[in-house]
């Protein structure tokens, strides 16, 4: 799936999952500024704050906070992407949290690599073997001892999916 605007992404608000919807970059803040509408109405521009985020996202209308607070996961990674890059949204449950799972392709050299990305960073890079078919960890960018091994089957069941419905489509 490529990565347009608008984007709908599940947050956990005041202990419910609800949509929100980012619809756009605000022009000029080089990819630091969101406007973004929540399923109950609320509606405001969300601005990055502080080194890599680390303070925000920071609203402009009053009672912003649980909003901000809300997206704090995700924004800081929608920030890094590419509009037209591959990109996926998921939920899938790290340390008993119901968490959004971004994977993010960005093709080297001939082959397929991918990012994935939860809790605002990039966790790892995972690619799938040539010679075994099987999905395996590249690189580990989390820094934890010890990667989600399920996470790796669900994400590269998703990529394996889309690419059977491309097959199918085409």
């Amino acid at each position: 799936m490529r990565f347009e605007f608008p984007l709908e992404v599940t947050v956990i608000l005041g202990g419910k999952k609800v949509q929100a919807m980012v619809f756009e970059a605000v022009p000029e803040t080089d990819n630091c500024g969101f406007r973004v509408r929540f399923e109950d109405g609320f509606e405001d521009k969300f601005f990055l704050a502080g080194e890599n985020g680390d303070l925000g996202p920071v609203g402009s209308k009053k009672n912003w906070m649980p909003y901000g607070t809300a997206l704090r996961p995700d924004l800081l990674i929608i920030s890094s992407l590419i509009e037209g890059q591959d990109a996926r949204v998921f939920r899938h449950n790290i340390d008993g949290v119901d968490t959004n799972i971004w994977v993010t392709n960005q093709p080297q050299g001939g082959k397929d690599y991918f990012y994935v990305h939860y809790n605002q960073h990039c966790r790892f890079q995972f690619d799938k073997n040539r010679e075994t078919g099987n999905w395996r960890i590249v690189n580990n960018y989390s820094g934890d001892t010890d990667v989600n091994l399920d996470l790796v089957k669900v994400a590269g069941a998703i990529i394996e999916s889309e690419k059977n419905k491309a097959q199918v489509t085409a």
